[in-house]
């Protein structure tokens, strides 16, 4: 199974409000030499954080988006100004989603080494900006110049401002697709509107195949619905074959979770959907049929030990 981020078990974590998270930023000038906080702290609501980033904030506004906490230091040795934006969510997933729209999955993930061992799926490089996902936070560092040489002094500035904040839990829906040919760099998540359907809740969606130089070769795309219930994955699942019906016509597959049809559409390919729980999985551009249906069954497994 995918695991993206540290375990926490047992306890509740406590994540930092806007004072808290303004008096750390402040905290990590004022503790490392190598860094002085350079005006004042920003706080940012719905209301006035198209300030911060312009038109960008409309991606952040399609998640459940709360407040955001940004910061300017002055690096001294590398002689440019770092910006530090803490994204606040309503959940763990809501802050995946934001910090992965923008993700480029022709681009190869790292470990990197920041303050705690990071899966690739939990951060990434943007030329020489990183992005972080952090529990219900998004955490971007964004040096005022280009130069590949201010990645050091990103990362330097990420370990302090990230040794700060509490370890994650992971949400239980990465635990459902297999992580065997999963393109990591390629996962994202949708809060609404998947496949331009308003009917259609959110999603995880995902490619598996293999990253070649500059293209991806992929073997199947992955939509993973989760619903309230079993009741709303019926409808979701409804809504699916409602949708890919105008296609052409869905055929029943017997002894695939609950539910499951395939079909041939114009646009997605040979597609596969399935039901199970409160799941809706559907794959499509589909290369393999045997190759889909195993997939299916070890998604369907997943999903009952996950219960």
């Amino acid at each position: 199974m995918l695991i993206v981020v540290p375990i926490a078990c047992g306890w509740a974590v406590e994540w930092p409000d806007q004072t808290t998270t303004a008096g750390l930023l402040q905290k990590a000038g004022e503790q490392s030499p190598a860094f002085a906080v350079s005006g004042d702290i920003g706080v940012y609501t719905r209301a006035n954080l198209r300030q911060l980033i312009g038109a960008t904030a409309e991606r952040i506004f399609a998640y459940d988006y709360q407040w955001t906490v940004a910061a300017t230091y002055r690096a001294s040795e590398a002689g440019a100004d770092l910006s530090v934006h803490i994204y606040r969510f309503g959940s763990d997933i809501d802050a995946f989603g934001a910090y992965s729209v923008d993700r480029d999955p022709k681009v190869p993930g790292g470990l990197m080494p920041l303050d705690r061992p990071t899966p690739p799926v939990a951060a990434y490089w943007r030329g020489n900006q990183l992005h972080v996902w952090r529990g219900p936070l998004y955490v971007r560092v964004v040096p005022s110049g280009l130069q590949e040489s201010l990645k050091d002094a990103v990362l330097q500035l990420a370990r302090t401002v990230l040794a700060k904040l509490p370890v994650a839990k992971t949400p239980a829906i990465f635990g459902i697709p297999p992580q065997r040919g999963l393109i990591v760099e390629a996962v994202k998540f949708h809060r609404r509107n998947v496949l331009k359907q308003p009917s259609l809740g959110s999603a995880l969606s995902g490619l598996y195949g293999r990253r070649a130089p500059n293209k991806l070769d992929v073997d199947m795309e992955l939509l993973l619905f989760v619903g309230q219930s079993p009741e709303a994955a019926q409808a979701t699942y409804e809504a699916l074959q409602a949708y890919l019906r105008k296609g052409g016509a869905p055929r029943p597959i017997a002894a695939l979770g609950q539910a499951a049809f395939t079909i041939r559409h114009s646009h997605h390919g040979l597609t596969y959907v399935m039901r199970q729980g409160k799941y809706v999985v559907m794959l499509a551009q589909v290369k393999d049929k045997s190759a889909a249906e195993g997939f299916l069954r070890e998604i369907g497994k997943n999903i009952r030990l996950a219960r």
